[in-house]
């Protein structure tokens, strides 16, 4: 077999997977004899989960993800996103990477929620700067990582497998890490901060760290 990842979610030519995971699972329903020897089993409720690692080599991750950002959660290729990840690392392509799953009877209809705010619209080696955010003349951000979840609710039915799927608590959370300490770096626009940290030694240039998260209400 030629070494080859697989673009499991159809993201796209600017996106360029770099691994692909895929895995099936399901639950043994096992009844016991007087002997404590099995009478019979069977195996239930199987699901399909899914893990897909991109680069990217756009311009603008907010549009190029727009179909993915505006409808999060929402079935693609016979999948339920689950979670994205993007992470900005300066001099590097930014790296993307998608989690899912997937039902034997397919979820056609599920809620999601638009979570494009939380994401810049921007690509290519340098990290963006979050809106609000001053950074002066002595700090750049060198590091970005954004997590988008939500929480996916699977229930079964009659026979064991999944009759019924809900999303619900969808987040955001950023974290970005700066060389120097911005002029202004809290509050940043539109995120509830979580933590702020800053360091100085006599052996490294200054140091500074913000995290936050937001909701998003489903669509």
């Amino acid at each position: 077999m030629p070494i080859e990842a697989t673009d499991l979610f159809t993201l796209g030519a600017q996106f360029s997977p770099q691994s692909s995971n895929s895995a099936i699972g399901k639950t043994p329903a096992t009844a016991m004899d007087e002997k404590g020897d099995v009478a019979c089993e069977s195996m239930i409720g199987e699901t399909r989960d899914f893990k897909n690692d991109f680069t990217y080599c756009g311009t603008d991750l907010q549009t190029d993800l727009a179909l993915f950002l505006t409808k999060f959660g929402d079935v693609s290729n016979a999948k339920v996103v689950t979670g994205i990840q993007i992470d900005y690392e300066g001099g590097k392509q930014p790296r993307v990477a998608f989690t899912g799953v997937q039902y034997p009877a397919a979820v056609t209809a599920i809620q999601y929620a638009d979570v494009s705010a939380a994401v810049p619209a921007a690509g290519g080696v340098t990290v963006p700067t979050l809106t609000g955010v001053t950074l002066g003349t002595a700090a750049t951000p060198i590091g970005m990582s954004i997590t988008l979840s939500l929480n996916h609710v699977a229930a079964p039915g009659a026979d064991g497998e999944i009759f019924a799927a809900q999303n619900i608590t969808f987040k955001a959370e950023c974290s970005v890490d700066y060389l120097g300490v911005p002029t202004t770096y809290d509050p940043v626009t539109g995120w509830t901060t979580d933590n702020t940290d800053e360091s100085d030694s006599n052996t490294d240039h200054d140091q500074a760290t913000w995290s936050g998260h937001r909701y998003f209400a489903v669509i």
